[in-house]
């Protein structure tokens, strides 16, 4: 999958049009739809985020990078 692939799926799930660029927290995202997102990605690419990497998690760029770096 590519990153726009992956915005598609993210705006999809989140019915929101996030920028990948931006902080996914200022682009109208709360704890909850940042929870819905994480849980439909672990079950879609069948991955587990660690908590420690959360604080990093900010941009959908942020996020496609650390999926691609747990495949």
């Amino acid at each position: 999958m590519k990153l726009p692939e992956f915005v598609k799926f993210v705006n999809k799930t989140l019915k929101k049009k996030l920028n990948p660029k931006r902080n996914i927290f200022q682009q109208d995202v709360d704890s909850i739809d940042f929870t819905t997102l994480l849980l439909s990605i672990e079950e879609k690419f069948n991955m587990k985020f660690k908590s420690s990497a959360f604080n990093n998690l900010t941009t959908l760029e942020d996020i496609f990078s650390y999926i691609k770096k747990k495949k």
